[in-house]
């Protein structure tokens, strides 16, 4: 990796948290910013495993890649198990968002 540059030449594993302005269209193609994102990570050779989740909502989309093609699984619930055992992660949903207005930490402000 190039220092400064945010990109590697190889990831297995690629996470994206969508921010609101992944929402735009693309002044090219007209495609929202996270489609277009999450399709060149699927067309990136040795990933095998995207993460995709919103700030806005709790909806996380796991992507992985086998001899098949790609298929997807929503998750909506915090309490639903997110595990990818090629990286070693077995988690709940609601542990990507701890700390967050989505799960706030005990006596922290609630704002919406």
């Amino acid at each position: 990796m190039l220092e400064g540059k945010r990109f590697t030449d190889a990831a297995c594993l690629l996470a994206e948290i969508v921010s609101i302005t992944d929402e735009d269209r693309t002044p090219v193609s007209g495609e929202r910013w996270i489609d277009v994102k999450v399709r060149l990570y699927r067309e990136h050779g040795p990933c095998e495993t995207m993460v995709v989740a919103e700030q806005e909502r709790v909806h996380v989309s796991v992507y992985t890649r086998d001899a098949g093609g790609w298929t997807c699984r929503v998750l909506t619930d915090l309490e639903a198990d997110l595990a990818i055992p090629a990286a070693g992660l077995a988690c709940t949903v609601g542990d990507l968002y701890r700390d967050t207005r989505r799960r706030p930490r005990p006596g922290r402000d609630r704002r919406p």
